[in-house]
């Protein structure tokens, strides 16, 4: 939940950061503001911006003024490995079930 919202994220291990895409940001009404760019799928350079959710909830752990990366897709958001870390995720791939021990 963001902003009060649901939305849909994924599990990107790979990513170094929580994003969501553009058009859910637009959707929030972020302020999104320029960031360079990345690496994408097929290794073609993507805009990125970034933007603060003020209220950011998975379950019962709650985050305020979370920095988010913000890029043209068309998906809603990847949980990165920077609130991989602050939950202190495990994952057990053979359950298929993810762990949050904070």
């Amino acid at each position: 939940e963001v902003e009060g919202e649901m939305f849909d994220f994924f599990i990107d291990t790979g990513a170094q950061s929580t994003g969501m895409s553009y058009a859910a940001g637009e959707k929030l009404g972020f302020d999104m503001k320029p960031n360079g760019s990345a690496m994408g799928w097929g290794g073609k350079p993507v805009p990125i911006f970034k933007a603060t959710a003020t209220d950011f909830k998975i379950g019962s752990a709650e985050f305020k003024n979370l920095e988010l990366s913000i890029i043209p897709a068309d998906w809603d958001g990847i949980f990165g490995w920077d609130l991989l870390e602050k939950l202190d995720a495990a994952i057990d791939y053979k359950n298929k079930v993810m762990y949050f021990k904070k």
